[in-house]
């Protein structure tokens, strides 16, 4: 009884020490830090943004600006894509912090423009593809936070 009870205890603690590496991994950082984050695909949370290796495959990196609902940078194929779309507000206006994001994320100057509608196709075909069900991380709307 005694081994058991120590058996499960040790796969408790691995199971803890897992759990602490992959939130120490995704530490929140400040926006200004997150361009180096996006340009070697690491994830990342910062306030309002957040990037992420779709299924840890390496074959598709995406950064959200907000949320789901707006990908700001994706990376497929060896090729980087922006949104070239304006993140619009309730209220019809654009969003200014969504440009700040935009370009605080910016991997590189050689991105090519798409919509954020076809990206998000790509974005869906892919999880679709790897039998991925949601991004990792919680969609936030504008005046929010991620937690």
């Amino acid at each position: 009884m005694n081994n058991l009870r120590k058996n499960i205890r040790i796969k408790l603690i691995e199971s803890f020490i897992d759990e602490l590496s992959s939130m120490i991994d995704e530490e929140r950082i400040t926006n200004t830090e997150a361009g180096e984050k996006v340009k070697n695909r690491e994830n990342f949370i910062g306030s309002h943004i957040w990037g992420e290796d779709l299924g840890d495959y390496g074959e598709m990196y995406v950064c959200y600006s907000y949320g789901v609902q707006f990908p700001a940078y994706l990376w497929h194929k060896g090729k980087w894509y922006r949104n070239s779309d304006h993140y619009v507000n309730d209220d019809g206006t654009v969003n200014e912090f969504n440009k700040e994001h935009m370009e605080l994320m910016k991997p590189t100057n050689d991105t090519h423009g798409i919509s954020g509608r076809f990206m998000q196709n790509m974005i869906h075909k892919f999880m679709r593809k790897h039998g991925i069900s949601d991004v990792d991380h919680t969609s936030v709307t504008p005046g929010t936070k991620n937690e």
